[in-house]
This record gives C-alpha cells, sequence and structure tokens, in this order.
C-alpha cells in the first residue's frame, strides 16, 4: 500500500489528515472505554453502544470501499469494512448476555 518510516509521514497519508490525531484519541478512548467496560461487566449496554459507535465511524468513513479507484486498495477496504460489520453484529450480541454478569464488578 503505502511505506512510512514515522507517525508524521503516516499521518498525512491518511485519508483523515489534519484531524486524525484527534480523531485517533477519541475513537482510542471510545474503544478502551467499552472494552473496559465488557470486560469488566459494568454499564455492559453503554459499553456495547459505545463499541458500535467506534466500529460504524470507522466502517463508513476509513473503509469507504466503494469510493476507491485503486482495485487492490479496495479490496483491502472491503475485507476490513466487512471485517468491522462482523465485529458489530458480535458485539450487539452481548446485548443478550442477561445482566448482572456472573464475573463482573460489582458497584455500590
Amino acid at each position: 500500500m503505502f511505506r512510512c518510516n514515522n507517525l508524521d509521514q503516516f499521518i498525512s497519508q491518511t485519508k483523515l489528515n489534519k484531524k486524525f490525531k484527534v480523531v485517533l484519541a477519541v475513537l482510542g478512548f471510545l474503544i478502551f472505554l467499552g472494552g473496559l467496560g465488557i470486560v469488566s461487566g459494568i454499564f455492559v449496554k453503554a459499553s456495547v453502544i459505545l463499541i458500535a459507535v467506534f466500529l460504524l465511524i470507522t466502517s463508513f468513513t476509513v473503509h469507504n470501499f466503494w469510493s476507491v479507484a485503486d482495485p487492490h486498495l479496495r479490496m483491502f477496504h472491503m475485507i476490513n469494512f466487512f471485517t468491522n460489520m462482523a465485529l458489530l453484529g458480535g458485539n450487539l450480541m452481548f446485548l443478550s448476555i442477561p445482566e448482572p454478569w456472573a464475573y463482573s464488578i460489582i458497584i455500590g
């Protein structure tokens, strides 16, 4: 795809150019809080929503394969788009598990 030796060069070659650091920090925080909530069993529904928001934002903004002309790059983004959609489906399955979970951390 492309070569990069440092983060600044990578950022200059991505789709989100100048706002990439802020977007990366916000999305990283979303996925971290969502994962932490699911692992600990605290605020599971909110955690599922955070992860779903992360997956939807990254899928439709970063992996928009329908607007890529290069066939190899299109295939790369298509695979990642549908992987994110599969992860979204698996993430939503957590809503079907009755709460509180057996090993969840009890607050209060």
